[in-house]
């Protein structure tokens, strides 16, 4: 009776820990959608999971089986008259066979792990603190107040010898219309790198620049010592022009303002553009973004958005909020959200501008025979698509080069050349132009392919708002 009540509580230690280790890979993993319904371990001692669909999985053996009972010995040789031998001794029980549970882990979760663990270094939270006048219709008077936005951000680029960096973060997070700060913009902003936000931690950021179109913004701190430390890290940044439906999407930010938390979901649609209302609500604006089933809130605005190397692709900015929505998040692509940040760097660092300066071409392109594709090496499926200029504006730089019907092929700028496979790559180049650059574009014109080259000029490159 021993030896069966020590069988029944390791089979049940046993189904109850893989049970249990099972279900955690299985949410983590995001791959497998059965259900286990049931557990039984067989003859053999090995314990198989029964699953919604009907099928079945041996996981081994997790507990051995009962020895044998020894066979009794024999009677003892007759002994001298009138005395009978003494009977032999029993045979010991066999013992119970030992237990073997094996624990794998899932190579999913260690990738998601390693990835957050990376990101989590290049994630900051932003306060952006602002004052207003609030004036009384009951009373007659003006009085002023204090309040927080709360936001996120990444370090774009880092200087840790002299504690410097640059942060990309929303312009939304720092902007407030009804702000009694010049141009609405904070003029106290602090930062938080991850670990410090309960004890109180902060840096200060002073404003470089940003778009309220692009709702991109950077973010500048000088001699932080925080900075200096070995925690601290600038981003990794993909090419979200090569991502894919399905990939993993991360999201790291200082959600609900609670402190840096990380999401995982997957990239629900690679690029599409949303039309938003402008942060000042005196126009609309379409933005080209990525849609992500990943948890965003309140306060991931601005934070970064990596994939499962930990790499940056995108800047996580809006999310649809209705009774009827789940789970629509949308992020700015790292190849327009660091485009943006490289242009305000450059046009506004240490002057006193504050807007992207953006080329203006001329030419209006529409995508023209979308189809998807799949690419058997990586088993990805992508969006390819020809880009066809539709209208050119005279006097622009490139009228009278480029002509209606012309079907893009590729752009090259300052020795980088790429071909031209979806509509909104040409507009992306735009702002990665400078006064006397000089852009070559192949065209298919006619079933004969044409370069064209314009060099821009002070006058094709304007301020956006």
């Amino acid at each position: 009776m021993k030896n069966i009540r020590t069988k029944l509580v390791a089979i049940f230690v046993a189904i109850v820990l893989l049970l249990s280790v099972t279900t955690l890979i299985g949410c983590d993993s995001g791959v497998d959608s059965r259900s286990i319904v049931g557990a039984q371990i067989n003859d053999n001692g090995e314990l198989v999971l029964k699953y919604s669909d009907g099928s079945e999985e041996n996981l081994g053996t997790v507990v051995g089986k009962d020895g044998e009972d020894g066979t009794d010995g024999e009677d003892g040789a007759p002994g001298i008259p009138g005395k009978n031998g003494a009977d032999g001794k029993d045979g010991d029980n066999g013992k119970d066979g030992t237990m073997d549970v094996t624990v794998s882990i899932s190579s999913t979760d260690t990738a998601i792990a390693a990835a957050v663990a990376k990101g989590l270094r290049s994630t900051v939270s932003i306060e952006a603190h602002h004052t207003k006048n609030e004036y009384n219709f009951f009373t007659g008077m003006t009085s002023t107040s204090n309040y927080t936005s709360e936001g996120s951000g990444v370090i774009y680029t880092l200087d840790d010898q002299n504690g410097s960096a640059y942060i990309i973060t929303n312009h939304h997070v720092v902007y407030d219309s009804k702000s009694n700060a010049a141009g609405g913009i904070s003029n106290n902003i602090k930062v938080y790198i991850y670990g410090s936000e309960y004890s109180g931690q902060s840096f200060t950021a002073t404003y470089v620049g940003g778009s309220m179109t692009y709702d991109i913004a950077v973010l500048r701190v000088e001699n932080c010592e925080a900075l200096r430390s070995e925690f601290p890290f600038a981003c990794e940044i993909a090419d979200s022009n090569t991502i894919a439906v399905g990939e993993t999407s991360i999201a790291i930010g200082n959600a609900e303002g609670l402190g840096i938390c990380a999401t995982s979901g997957i990239i629900s649609v690679d690029s599409e553009s949303i039309t938003m209302n402008m942060a000042d609500g005196t126009a609309t604006v379409s933005r080209r973004v990525i849609r992500i089933d990943t948890a965003v809130n309140h306060g991931n605005s601005g934070g970064p958005l990596f994939n499962d190397n930990g790499k940056l692709i995108g800047i996580v900015s809006a999310k649809l909020e209705t009774s009827s929505v789940d789970n629509i998040g949308y992020a700015i692509p790292s190849n327009v959200a660091c485009a943006v940040a490289d242009n305000i760097i450059d046009n506004c660092a240490n002057t006193t501008s504050k807007t992207v300066q953006l080329a203006t071409f001329g030419v209006t392109v529409t995508p023209k025979n979308s189809e998807a594709r799949l690419d058997t090496a990586t088993g990805k499926i992508t969006k390819i698509e020809q880009s066809e200029i539709v209208s050119t504006t005279p006097g622009s730089a490139a009228d009278g080069k480029l002509l209606v019907g012309d079907i893009l092929v590729s752009a090259e700028l300052n020795g980088s050349c790429q071909p031209i496979t979806r509509n909104y790559q040409l507009i992306d180049t735009m702002l990665e132009i400078r006064v006397s650059d000089t852009l070559t574009i192949v065209v298919l014109r006619d079933g004969v392919e044409v370069s064209v080259s314009v060099t821009f000029e002070a006058d094709d490159i304007s301020s956006v708002k």
